[in-house]
């Protein structure tokens, strides 16, 4: 087998994953995910009585607190304009996703991405194991979805682990498709961005220490 079809083997992929989970991120880290995209998700969801359904404000600090995201995350990102959706019962997040509308840096993917003005990004999209397979995160993601469609942007981007096959045939059913390809290195603090593929034009390696010189937020 040669060396690139080695690289492209599932087996070779896990391999650079298990070494980014034990080594320091500054030493090696190692993440390849797909840029997926959509102008007209298929979102099937489900009515509910026993769920609560909102968009997150400043008086639900508690709740995500409990869940594990600290208070300043969620002001910062509330107040550059993100918006977030939670699912929750008996006063526990059962699925949380959040969306922005403005340029990001995706630190897991190491790149810079800007979905324009017809766009938005959603990102850390999560359910709690007891609540997957219940039609919940659907139903997150449409409510997220229409809020920024009713701005006039209709176009959405997001990102998906490689590894995490069940997502990424979950999105391909609901009318998502593969937009673009990226691998991520840091090797001794250097960062190292490879895009097999982009929906936009752009340079296929980005290197960089640290993070880019952009005063942009972590997402």
């Amino acid at each position: 087998m040669s060396f690139l079809k080695k690289f492209k083997s599932k087996d070779f992929n896990k391999l650079l994953y298990s070494l980014s989970w034990t080594l320091p991120d500054w030493l090696f880290y190692y993440y390849h995910s797909y840029l997926i995209t959509s102008n007209d998700p298929e979102i099937k969801t489900r009515t509910y009585t026993d769920y609560k359904i909102k968009f997150v404000t400043l008086e639900d600090l508690p709740i995500l607190k409990k869940f594990g995201i600290k208070e300043e995350l969620v002001k910062n990102r509330l107040k550059a304009g993100d918006r977030c959706v939670i699912i929750s019962k008996n006063d526990e997040i059962q699925t949380i996703i959040w969306g922005a509308s403005s340029s990001k840096f995706l630190k897991l993917g190491g790149y810079i991405f800007d979905p324009k003005d017809n766009g938005c990004t959603f990102y850390a999209g999560y359910s709690i194991p007891t609540a997957r397979f219940k039609g919940l995160f659907p139903t997150a993601f449409k409510k997220l979805y229409q809020s920024y469609v009713d701005e006039g942007r209709n176009t959405i981007y997001a990102g998906v682990d490689s590894l995490n096959n069940l997502s990424l045939k979950i999105h391909l059913k609901m009318n998502f498709k593969i937009g673009g390809e990226i691998y991520y290195f840091i090797i001794f603090g250097i960062s190292i961005c490879y895009f097999k593929s982009w929906p936009t034009p752009r340079n296929k390696y980005h290197i960089f220490f640290k993070r880019p010189p952009k005063n942009l937020e972590w997402i």
